[in-house]
């Protein structure tokens, strides 16, 4: 079975559209979640609220107290407990100390917070109100409000979406980068598939050709020609052969160089020699002069270093 000639392109829209369609489901059900904790936190939230209310009628009795202390730190919901005048009462996991101090609570004034970690305590719970409608309990006794924030596991979940989101894009973007790495490394694979077959057809013409001026020097030799097409054939033998290191390079491409111990001053002179010859027909009105002294020899690939 044949596959598809747009395979690539099939395999890109399917990565991509099923990252999307995870990533929206994840966030979906990551708000489900969000919201049923919001909804069980004012559920617990009232529940307890409903409880203090009931036990705080004997509030003097010191295992009822040790009892609601418990009750309290195991639940993992930071909230502020205060009377109907605004006094804070109790609290738990807000990052203030408790109070023991039964008189210091009774005569903290909300209006006038001379007291600072009280002061701290009623800042948190308008802070809570700002996010979540407090829970008002009314006993027969005495009235109570609760001001509750979220817990931390209601937080991580809230901060879940963007951390989702923020890894779905880090996703996308080395995705891009993998994908076109990929291309660009099938690009070079052809290129250099091409330079190594140039290379190859140029190899056959090019020794042919070398042998037919071979055998043109060497009738030259037996008979005699003029100076004008001695030195076009010399010429044309200096063209091959620099046509033979081209095609030498070519077929070097993709492949690690070859460094051997070189002479640097050779490989500049034919350089220059290069330009020179070729000064005119480029129009550089300038000359090339070199000036060199002993040079050591350094570890290179000659053909490439020319070129």
């Amino acid at each position: 079975m044949r596959a598809p000639r747009n395979l690539p392109f099939l395999l890109k829209v399917y990565v991509i559209a099923g990252s999307v369609v995870l990533v929206t489901l994840a966030l979906y059900y990551n708000h489900i979640l969000v919201r049923r904790m919001h909804v069980q936190a004012e559920s617990t939230t009232r529940l307890f609220s409903m409880f203090l209310a009931i036990e705080l009628r004997d509030v003097q009795d010191l295992e009822r107290q040790e009892f609601i202390r418990d009750v309290r730190h195991s639940i993992n919901l930071p909230f502020v407990i205060t009377d109907s005048n605004g006094r804070p009462m109790f609290w738990n996991r807000i990052g203030v100390e408790d109070i023991d101090e039964l008189r210091r609570l009774v005569d903290f004034d909300p209006d006038e917070p001379s007291d600072p970690v009280l002061g701290r305590v009623l800042e948190t719970a308008r802070n809570f109100d700002r996010v979540n409608e407090p829970i008002t309990i009314e006993t027969e006794e005495a009235s109570f409000v609760i001001h509750y924030g979220p817990s931390e596991l209601a937080s991580e979940l809230a901060a879940a979406p963007y951390i989702q989101l923020a890894v779905f894009f880090i996703y996308l973007l080395f995705g891009f980068l993998g994908f076109r790495m990929l291309t660009i490394s099938e690009q070079r694979s052809i290129w250099v598939g091409m330079a190594k077959e140039a290379a190859h057809q140029l190899g056959t013409p090019l020794s042919s050709i070398m042998g037919w001026i071979s055998l043109m020097r060497e009738e030259i030799d037996r008979s005699g020609a003029t100076e004008k097409l001695t030195g076009a054939i010399d010429e044309a033998a200096e063209d091959v052969e620099r046509l033979g290191r081209i095609s030498a390079r070519f077929s070097k491409i993709g492949s690690l160089p070859r460094l051997e111990l070189q002479e640097l001053v050779p490989i500049i002179e034919e350089t220059i020699d290069y330009f020179e010859r070729r000064r005119p027909s480029l129009k550089i009105h300038s000359t090339i002069t070199l000036e060199v002294d002993e040079l050591p020899l350094i570890r290179c690939s000659r053909d490439l270093l020319g070129w």
